[in-house]
């Protein structure tokens, strides 16, 4: 018995998932080895895609030709269109490793070979529709790393492959993802792109594209892209999730940073609310929420080369400092406050630090390698209740390292004070503590 072609769709799936959205499996195990396959005869040295584990096989010959090898690739995947459904009688596995084949064929392609292979699969005769979709929007999501506007040229041409069901398809949203990827490399010629073909495009995929020539355009040309974001109409609280989702790299993010004051200053006062503008600036200063927390020695590097105003320190520190940094970093930051912001910023982070939860026992293990003085002790009396919370022991040993008088005995009270005494172990506990250290009434 077969497996009904609409229950192999989900088969293709597995060969977009892996080609596409898994990134870590395929990518980093195929790419590198696809790059160097590519390669390899322009020196000479020639891999038999037959049998990829085979021997090397070295020639001083003619070069093989690309374009033959593309047509090869678009004949073995129109073979294997043939053959689908799968029958039962393969296993899992084989079905599974039947489509990495496939997928390595594909993977193994450059540019121009993909623009071959994606002409063959369309001049196909006899191929399932959807199957052919599948394949052509899998070579397109291949082209895109590489060469956008060709996959952008080849969209266009080419409407049935943007079908109704189109997020059923690899990769989602073709349109937006090449037009982001090209406006990344060229911003202006991108942008040109989309004002000869807005009018091919219908009206809702139109404004589409225009906001994906934005998101892209705020890593290429930030200044290009903050130009177009107030066209578009935007809420400006979008603003921040642009520089989330775009500006990966400190480089990106410095360089933003500097377009967004130019900007900014073109615009009539109050334009942008002081909330927009303080989710901003922590996008700048700690990139994306899912790159956070953040390493001490990449980010303060962004921090020192920013070189942000008072104003606009002063809308950074109203955010809680703690929750951008690796706790086991404290110390690091502590330090680097000390020597690189002006003292009323730099208290309010540190004050954050301190009264962290995840942060106050690390900044208190540090605190007790520092020599004494005022600024130590005063640094104890902010970093002792928080970490009491979260460790007794060390909270304890934090203030019993202050030298003996008036201030570690109010600590010593404070502490006895915030020990729970609700289970009968605790409340002894406690009382042993206070008679210890002289804090009975």
């Amino acid at each position: 018995m077969k497996i009904p072609r609409f229950v192999t769709i989900p088969l293709l799936a597995v060969l977009a998932c892996l080609g596409w959205h898994n990134q870590q499996r395929l990518d980093e195990l195929h790419s590198t080895h696809a790059r160097l396959a590519s390669r390899t005869p322009d020196h000479g040295v020639l891999l038999d895609s037959a049998t990829p584990d085979g021997a090397v096989r070295f020639s001083k010959g003619p070069r093989p030709d690309r374009v033959a090898e593309a047509k090869r690739v678009a004949a073995a995947l129109v073979g294997y269109a043939a053959e689908l459904p799968l029958p039962d009688t393969l296993s899992a596995e084989d079905k599974q490793r039947r489509v990495l084949v496939e997928t390595e064929r594909v993977l193994a392609l450059n540019g121009s070979q993909l623009k071959s292979l994606i002409a063959e699969l369309q001049a196909a005769v006899g191929m399932d529709a959807k199957t052919r979709i599948y394949f052509i929007r899998f070579a397109i999501g291949r082209l895109i790393k590489t060469h956008p506007q060709d996959a952008l040229a080849i969209l266009l041409e080419a409407p049935e492959l943007d079908p109704a069901d189109s997020y059923n398809y690899p990769p989602r949203d073709p349109y937006n993802v090449a037009m982001r990827a090209w406006a990344k490399l060229d911003p202006h010629a991108a942008q040109a792109w989309l004002q000869e073909n807005r009018d091919h495009l219908a009206a809702p995929l139109a404004s589409s594209v225009r906001n994906a020539l934005i998101d892209g355009a705020a890593a290429g040309d930030p200044m290009l892209a903050l130009q177009l974001f107030s066209e578009s109409g935007r809420a400006p609280r979008e603003l921040s999730t642009l520089i989330e989702r775009d500006c990966h790299s400190a480089v990106e993010r410095l360089a933003f940073l500097a377009a967004w004051r130019e900007w900014r200053a073109t615009l009539p006062t109050g334009a942008i609310d002081k909330d927009v503008t303080t989710a901003c600036l922590a996008a700048l200063a700690y990139g994306a929420m899912e790159d956070r927390p953040v390493a001490f020695k990449a980010t303060s590097e962004c921090l020192t080369q920013a070189q942000f105003t008072p104003a606009e320190m002063e809308r950074l520190t109203v955010m809680d400092f703690a929750q951008y940094l690796k706790p086991e970093e404290t110390g690091q930051w502590l330090e680097w406050l000390e020597k690189s912001w002006p003292e009323k910023y730099a208290t309010s982070c540190r004050q954050s630090l301190m009264r962290s939860l995840q942060s106050s026992v690390a900044a208190a293990e540090w605190l007790m390698q520092q020599p004494d003085s005022p600024r130590r002790r005063e640094m104890v009396g902010e970093c002792a209740d928080e970490a009491f919370l979260s460790n007794r022991e060390t909270s304890i040993r934090l203030v019993l390292s202050l030298p003996a008088g008036e201030e570690r005995q109010r600590l010593l009270a404070q502490l006895y004070f915030i020990w729970p005494k609700e289970k009968p172990e605790d409340k002894a506990a406690a009382e042993a503590f206070a008679k210890e250290h002289g804090l009975e009434e």
